[in-house]
Formats: structure tokens, C-alpha cells, sequence
């Protein structure tokens, strides 16, 4: 999905994708206004004047700023020193009053670093005259950290209307040690207001504890904002230069879940020279990004974020709060496709039920599916209230934007597991007793055809209490929902199993698809390539049946999703050796199979008779004759199908198809061996514990390379 305008990246699924949202709260628990004319006064009621705030600002601080010096620095000599490095000097180690270090209009060539025994120091330049502070400092010399040109390692710094940059040459990705910070912040509670970082390549090191940035501007072509602090960017320009290699805004340095860091990028643009950076990749395996409220501007990469090439890294956690209208868009091209919500449970708010326990409710739509969540109701009144409960999942209609807020409404427990509630009619419903012929326990297999299966959930608050909740509606005009789904409940959440397991799943790369496997330079007792992968996705466990025996503890303990990968590889289909000298030409004819499916290591075969419940059936045996077999929803293998077809596959009734091709020598020293391979796509479907299920591979023989040795 592309990105847009103030839009959410979503990661794309075979029948759903996943997309993260964030809820992010300003001081004193004033929600950040979603009109942008409002923002300037929202953070000036809750950054309040120091007269106002004495009893709960910093102790520290507030001692600090009831004294205060002010240090002029100008390069013509008229105020005390003429460098930056000499007004540091005279601050005193220990320093206990607010130092307003002045600066003058100006360029000045300096490498500046303010100790940590010096703190509560603010630089000051004047607005539209704002001086330079640079120096051409880098990896090479000093190291990545330490070749910054002001480095602050004291706490409570300030500065504002300051320009800082580093005027090394541009990395070219060949010379080592280009990496050129501009500046490095280490100290804790640090802010920054209309400040100017110019840069390249690691621009801004934000290094540890906590920072605010307002109304800065930060330039940069590559991590131009890493480290491991616990910052805001509040209404901040990032300006992306473009770059030959990987373009990137942010790599956070997060390793620990303990670990209390992150960057909140909030009421930010981003915007550019070129299109196609990453909002951030993932340099440690917990880095924590959040987008909010922001304008990517059109220059943000469909992937918005790497794992660094660490696939155990991928955590869909570290997306920007989604908009309006990035619910609004529609699913991606293809039949039976959708989006599943991710979120993490620490977003949701503890709510405590009569003192008696802790849950986490949800209150907003849409909803999110990786979390273990309980449908409760209240009924009655005094001594005869009671609690109702019900353990269901909401999945999104297939095929529809998310501001629809259509779902699927699946039993999760029981011997019913998996099955979808089912809408009354109202032909079916008794006129006597029309409200209690409603069915509470009217379950079916999920039939995505079904209209009567789809429930629109809409807010509901209580019109004596006002307090919110939710409710559904069928989608079918003459549909009546499940009692307990028609009247007024909410919907608490809890962390599953599969929380921590979910990965990235961006659905198919059509860049690295169309690139194609590499051939080793080698053919010795190769019989394919390595396999690529160039997909990912996940299907709920509603699309996948297997027909082995559990108990109803085990399948209780049933994953919510499997991972579906597409990967690529080259296998062979013809081979000879050269056995004549001068004979520069191979008649390459060979039978193909078109499809090949695997269940449990043997080679599956679709029972074609057995088509209940919406489901294909693939049976293998093994060689003692045991059989195993797999149920695919007919959903699921037609998207399989047309993702074949959309890249050249042909269907057709045969089984088997000669490949014929004339392959000619052009070399000049002879050959030893010709082989031909084909180009073969399999589907890989696997438990969330990375155990085999199905691989269903399609060989395009229309896609056919050779190798000479």
C-alpha cells in the first residue's frame, strides 16, 4: 500500500494486513488536539509558566532559574569572549545557576563539548540572525559518537535559535568512517526549540534520556536521527537529501524490553528531495518509533520500515498513529484480501472491574486481533445484576477499508472454536416472541460470501450513565445480530501468545520478486538455487483446517494466525555434458509439473470430492500409508491463484507441460555441462511456532535460464 499524505503504513497479509496504532497523551493527560491550529496552544497550557508550575516542576530547576548569568559571546570582541570554547571554560564545574550563553550572529568553527559537570547551560541566538556553530568532524578521526561538533553531555541544556551543523564531505558508501554527527545530545532533560541540524549521514545522535525538540529542523540523508534517548519531536521538519544506498530517517538503539525509550515524532513533516526513505529501520532488536499526527509528504517508502536485515527484529509495534483517511483505503489489488489491526496491550487503559480485577479495555475502533479479547455485558438491576461474558475475535471483512468497521464475529472457545456467528432473519423469527427467537448460539463455518455472517460495529454510549461502549448491526438489511451483540457491551483485551511471535508481513516485494534468485557460479550437485523469499502474509486459523486429532485443550491452545512466505528459486529441468568437440548447441526438452503440493513431507493431492465447509482439501500418505491432510479455504487458494496469475502463470487443464528451448554457446574456451532451470514459486505455510503445514509450489515454465560450464 502506498504511502500518504498523514497516512499509515500497513502491513500486508494474504488475507489481512496488519496495522499498528498508538495513542500518545501530553503532559497532565490533555490529548494533542487534532487540529494544527490548536497545537501551539495546547503546549503552552500544559508547558505552563514557571510561576504556575513551582510545585511540579524538577526541585532542581526550579533552585536553578531563581539565579541567572548571562555570557555574551560575539566575534568582534564586544562581549566577553569571542569563541563558544572560551565561554565554556568559564562555567564552573558544579554549576548551580541558569548560564544564558548569548551568541552573536555568525559562522563559528569550533568542536564544542559541554561537560556533564556543567550543567543547566542554554545557548541563545537571536531569530533571524542565527549563528553558525560547524566543524567537519568524523568516524574516521574521532569515532561516530565523538565527531560531532557540539556534544552535551551536561544536563537541563537549552539552546534555541542555533544553527549546527558538520560540513564533511558526503558519504559515497566507499570511504569507511564517513559518519558525521552533527549533534550528539547525552545529557537528560534537554530542550530544544527552534534549532537547525545540518548533516548528512547520522545528522542527529540523540543518545540517552529525555529530550523535546520544538519547532526544530533536522537535514540528513541516512540514521540522520539515532540513538537510545527518550525524546519527542514536537512540530519538527525532517529533511530528507536522498541517497544512492539505504535512505533512512531513524535508527533507535532500544534492546531491552525493560528498556523506558523511543522517539515520538509528533505534528511532523516530513519532506524531501527525492522519494523513497524509511521512516526508520530497527538497529537494535526492540527499537520503539512512533509516528503521529504527521505529514510524510509524499517521500516516505510503501515499507516505511526496515529490520535492519534482522527478520528476528520485525515488531509491528513501532508504526505512526494511522488518520482518517488511511482507514479509508481500500485493501490492496486482489480478491479476498484484508487489514487485521495490531497493537501493543500497554496502549489500552487498566480498568479495574468492581475491585476485583484488572483488565485492558478497548475503546475505540477498529479493532485490534492479536490480542486475546473478552465481549461483557451488564444485565438486571441490585441483587440480580450480573455479568455476562462471551470470548469472541473480530476479524475485518474481507475486501474492505477499515473505516467500514464490518467484522466477523468468531467463537473463540468451546467445540465451536472457529466458527463465525450467523444473523438472524427475520422470516426465521417467531412474531410471538420476536425478541427472544433471536439465537444466541447460532454459529456456521466462516462463508465470506455470506452477508449474514458480517456485523457492523458502531460506539454506543449508555443513555442513562453516558459511559461508552459498542454495539452491532447486521449489514444484510433484514438481518437481527446475536442478543448479546445487539445490545449495548465493551470489549476488554489482554496479551496473547502470538503477540510477541507477529512479525512484519508487507505481502509480495515486486522489486525483489521481478529481480529474480542468483545462480551460484557453480553447478556441482546443485539441483535448484538457494530460495528467496519475496512475501509474507498471515491467515487466520478460520481459513485452515488440519484433519489430525486433538483434544479440546489443544485446540484451545490453537494459534490465532499461520504465516503464509512466497519464495522463489530456480530448479532444474534438463542437464548434459558435452561429449563432442565443437558442438556449441543443446535441444533443451523436458516435462514439467505445473504444481506440486507437500503435506508432511510427502507429496499432497487435492481431494476434489470433498469440498465442505469451503475448504480444498490436500491428502498426502506417507510410505507406511499414513495419511495427513490440510484444508485450504477456497479464499485463500483463489488469492494464491491470482497472485500467480498476475505474473504469467497459466492455469490450463493439463498436469504436466513440455518446456522446449535451443540454447546456443557463445563463449570461446568450450563447456563442460549445460543445465536449465526453471523458475518455481512455492507458497509456505507454517505455524506461528515456524512448524511445516502445506508448501504449494507453481512452476513457470515460461520462465526458463541456463548455466554453461
Amino acid at each position: 500500500m502506498a504511502s500518504k499524505s498523514r497516512s499509515s503504513i500497513v502491513h500486508v497479509s494474504l488475507m489481512v494486513a496488519l496495522l499498528a496504532t498508538n495513542i500518545i497523551l501530553a503532559d497532565d493527560n490533555v490529548p494533542i488536539p487534532d487540529d494544527m491550529s490548536q497545537l501551539n496552544r495546547w503546549y503552552h497550557k500544559n508547558v505552563k509558566p514557571l510561576s504556575q508550575r513551582k510545585n511540579t516542576l524538577d526541585p532542581a530547576l526550579v533552585a536553578v532559574e531563581s539565579e541567572i548569568t548571562v555570557i555574551k559571546v560575539k566575534q568582534d570582541g564586544s562581549g566577553n569572549f569571542k569563541t563558544i570554547n572560551e565561554a565554556m571554560k568559564s562555567i564552573p564545574k558544579g554549576n548551580t545557576k541558569r548560564m544564558i550563553v548569548y551568541i552573536g550572529g555568525g559562522t563559528y568553527n569550533e568542536k564544542i563539548r559541554i561537560e556533564r559537570e556543567k550543567p543547566f547551560i542554554m545557548l541563545y541566538g537571536t531569530p533571524g540572525k542565527m549563528p553558525t556553530l560547524t566543524y567537519g568532524g568524523t568516524a574516521l578521526k574521532y569515532g561516530t559518537l565523538d565527531s560531532a561538533t557540539l556534544i552535551v553531555e551536561s544536563d537541563y541544556f537549552v539552546p534555541s535559535n542555533i544553527i549546527i551543523s558538520n560540513f564533511a564531505p558526503r558519504p559515497d558508501g566507499k570511504r569507511k568512517g564517513a559518519q558525521a554527527v552533527a549533534l550528539r545530545a547525552s545529557g537528560d532533560k534537554a530542550t530544544f526549540y527552534k534549532v537547525t541540524l545540518l548533516g548528512l549521514q547520522d545528522t542527529l545522535c540523540d543518545d540517552e534520556d529525555w529530550h523535546i525538540y520544538k519547532d526544530c529542523l533536522i537535514q540528513g540523508t541516512v540514521d540522520f536521527v539515532f540513538g537510545n534517548g527518550k525524546t519527542m519531536f514536537l512540530n519538527t521538519e525532517l529533511r530528507f537529501l536522498g541517497d544512492e544506498g539505504m535512505s533512512v530517517i531513524t535508527a533507535h538503539a532500544r534492546d531491552k524490553n525493560t528498556d523506558d525509550t523511543g522517539y515520538s515524532f509528533v505534528r511532523c513533516d516530513v519532506t524531501g528531495t527525492e522519494n523513497g526513505t524509511l521512516l526508520g529501520r530497527a538497529w537494535m532488536s526492540k527499537s520503539k518509533v512512533v509516528f503521529a499526527y504527521s505529514n510524510l509528504g509524499g517521500v516516505v517508502n510503501k515499507a516505511a520500515w526496515s529490520n535492519n536485515f534482522h527478520p528476528e527484529y520485525d515488531r509491528p509495534f513501532s508504526l505512526y498513529k494511522t488518520s482518517p483517511e488511511a482507514l479509508s483505503l481500500s485493501p490492496p489489488e486482489g480478491p479476498n484480501f484484508g487489514i487485521l489491526v495490531i497493537q501493543d496491550v500497554m496502549d489500552l487503559e487498566p480498568i479495574s472491574c468492581f475491585g476485583l480485577r484488572q483488565y485492558h479495555e478497548v475503546k475505540e475502533l477498529p479493532f485490534p486481533q492479536n490480542m486475546n479479547p473478552e465481549l461483557f455485558y451488564r444485565s438486571g438491576i441490585s441483587i440480580n445484576r450480573a455479568t455476562h461474558y462471551h470470548h469472541v475475535a473480530f476479524v475485518p471483512v474481507l475486501n474492505q477499508p477499515l473505516s467500514s468497521n464490518k467484522y466477523y464475529v468468531i467463537q473463540q472457545n468451546g467445540k465451536h472454536k472457529g466458527e463465525a456467528y450467523i444473523i438472524s432473519k427475520e422470516e426465521d423469527l417467531s412474531t410471538s416472541d420476536f425478541y427472544n427467537s433471536v439465537c444466541d448460539e447460532s454459529l456456521h463455518h466462516l462463508d465470506i460470501s455470506n452477508t449474514y455472517q458480517e456485523f457492523e460495529i458502531y460506539p454506543r454510549r449508555s443513555k442513562v450513565t453516558l459511559r461508552g461502549g459498542f454495539s452491532a448491526k447486521s449489514v444484510a438489511l433484514d438481518g437481527y445480530p446475536p442478543r448479546f451483540l445487539s445490545t449495548r457491551w465493551k470489549l476488554s483485551a489482554s496479551a496473547s501468545d502470538d503477540s510477541s511471535i507477529i512479525g512484519e508481513a508487507l505481502g509480495v516485494n515486486d522489486a525483489l520478486r521481478a529481480r529474480k534468485p542468483k545462480l551460484n557460479s557453480t553447478l556441482a550437485n546443485k539441483r535448484s538455487s538457494e530460495s528467496v523469499s519475496v512475501g509474507k502474509w498471515y491467515c487466520p486459523f478460520m481459513f485452515i483446517k488440519e484433519r489430525t486429532h486433538k483434544t479440546l485443550k489443544e485446540e484451545m491452545r490453537k494459534s490465532m494466525f499461520y504465516e503464509m512466505t512466497l519464495e522463489q528459486k530456480w530448479e532444474e529441468i534438463y542437464s548434459c555434458e558435452n561429449g563432442m568437440i565443437g558442438n556449441n548447441t543443446v535441444n533443451v526438452d523436458a516435462v514439467v509439473q505445473k504444481e506440486k503440493v507437500v503435506v508432511a513431507g510427502w507429496e499432497a493431492m487435492i481431494d476434489e470430492m470433498d469440498v465442505a465447509e469451503g475448504l480444498l482439501w490436500f491428502n498426502s500418505f506417507s510410505n507406511v500409508g499414513e495419511k495427513n491432510s490440510v484444508g485450504l479455504s477456497t479464499a485463500i487458494f483463489a488469492r494464491m491463484k491470482w497472485e500467480q496469475e498476475r505474473v504469467g502463470w497459466i492455469e490450463g487443464k493439463e498436469k504436466q507441460i513440455r518446456a522446449k528451448k535451443v540454447e546456443v554457446f557463445e563463449g570461446t574456451n568450450g563447456w563442460k555441462k549445460f543445465v536449465c532451470y526453471v523458475l518455481v514459486e512455492t507458497f509456505v505455510l507454517k505455524r506461528l511456532d515456524g512448524s511445516f503445514v502445506l508448501s504449494y509450489a507453481f512452476k513457470h515454465y515460461h520462465h526458463l535460464t541456463s548455466k554453461w560450464e
